[in-house]
């Protein structure tokens, strides 16, 4: 299956920049040789038009947060609900490599989306969402390129400044440079919602209706 590979910044959160470096070295130059398109963006409101128009129907994302939202509320666009938002999610998988906790991963109002309301934690898809397939794992270091790469078609490359360590932005630049990512200039301000788009979710729908 063809894989796009997201790529946030805040993933290496409490790490050494130097550390960062290398990881994202080793990533960069290997796609690079096997002719992987790469983009950078500031946020991921503005990743999610790539992700939508590539060919891959499985997603890759190194971040210390799902975005998949929270439960129940999945009813705006921003940069912790985009991957609800995906075109193809119907019909793809969705792969979260984190190396914090779950309970990190998450919003700070709601339970995390991988634990169910006896706070135990879930293995199979959350509830709430209508990805064919979701899973995660925890992995304490940069997981093995060569078979994150496999079948990957395309690269994000997300700065995520709000969220990301302050020493890292740095890091990112010099990146971009190194290896001649081009990129998109975006806003700082991670919270904003981007264009309206309709929430994803049956059950939010059958809820609204239940109001009415």
């Amino acid at each position: 299956m063809k894989k796009y590979v997201s790529v946030d910044l805040d993933f290496w959160n409490d790490c050494h920049p130097h550390d960062v470096e290398n990881d994202l070295n080793r990533l960069f130059s290997l796609a690079r040789k096997k002719g992987i398109p790469i983009v950078a963006v500031m946020n991921h409101q503005q990743l999610l038009r790539y992700v939508d128009a590539s060919k891959a129907r499985e997603l890759i994302n190194l971040d210390t947060h799902s975005d998949l939202g929270c439960v129940d509320t999945v009813d705006e666009f921003n940069c912790g609900t985009w991957i609800a938002y995906v075109r193809w999610r119907h019909r793809g998988i969705y792969r979260w490599l984190h190396r914090k906790t779950v309970n990190d991963g998450e919003c700070a109002w709601e339970r995390p989306i991988f634990m169910n309301e006896h706070c135990t934690r879930v293995r199979t898809r959350p509830e709430n969402t209508d990805w064919k397939k979701v899973t995660h794992r925890r992995v304490k270091k940069m997981p093995n390129i060569s078979d994150l790469l496999k079948d990957c078609v395309e690269m994000g490359f997300v700065m995520s400044p709000a969220y990301s360590d302050y020493d890292f932005e740095e890091v990112f630049r010099k990146t971009l440079k190194k290896f001649d990512i081009p990129y998109k200039k975006g806003r700082r301000d991670e919270e904003f919602y981007g264009a309206e788009r309709k929430p994803p979710y049956r059950r939010l729908y059958n809820k609204q209706q239940e109001v009415k």
